[in-house]
């Protein structure tokens, strides 16, 4: 017996389900980031193309394979839906002065110490400053997952950083199902 013979599809609020061979597609209807189909056993990770300040960018969306079958879908899409509301907090944490916060400071002067002055320029920042690198920041992948202890609570984390081409280092903010910004941490 063929898939498709196995297929079913129906709704669940303003979000489809369809069920096909053993597994579970479930779509997301996001105001954001548009429909989303995911596989509820595998999760979604992939390329996503959003608007951030009038200013498209290619992101990495990740939404890991426990969160679908834990979290109702009522609590997914509104996290999801507020990433523009939590740049705008990332943004107000990076135009703080140095000194307010050890991580930001740490990974803008890492940056600053490590790059070249002909890289630097080449990213616009210029002078090469605390505050013309944390306004080069830009967001590089969003990540939704499930905290511990299980059964968890849904976490986004955001990253920021310069061009991946240029490093792989990341400065992750991360939030709570609310939106709220809960710490931000350093990573490779």
């Amino acid at each position: 017996m063929s898939p498709a013979k196995l297929s079913n599809t129906g709704f669940a609020g303003s979000h489809y389900i369809t069920y096909t061979w053993n597994q579970w597609m479930i779509t997301l209807n996001s105001n954001y980031w548009g429909r989303l189909a995911v596989d509820e056993s595998e999760g979604f990770a992939e390329y996503v193309t959003v608007t951030l300040n009038n200013e498209k960018r290619t992101v990495w969306l990740n939404i890991f394979e426990d969160v679908l079958p834990n979290t109702p879908i009522e609590k997914i899409v509104p996290l999801l839906d507020s990433l523009p509301a939590c740049t705008e907090i990332i943004r107000n944490v990076l135009a703080q002065k140095k000194g307010t916060n050890a991580f930001v400071d740490e990974f803008i002067e890492f940056h600053l110490d490590e790059l070249d002055a002909e890289t630097l320029q080449s990213l616009d920042i210029t002078p090469p400053t605390h505050e013309a690198c944390a306004k080069q920041l830009t967001l590089r992948g969003v990540h939704l997952w499930l905290a511990a202890p299980a059964p968890g609570r849904l976490k986004m984390t955001v990253d920021y950083g310069i061009s991946k081409d240029i490093s792989d280092q990341l400065l992750v903010f991360n939030f709570d199902e609310q939106g709220e910004l809960l710490d931000i941490t350093w990573e490779s």
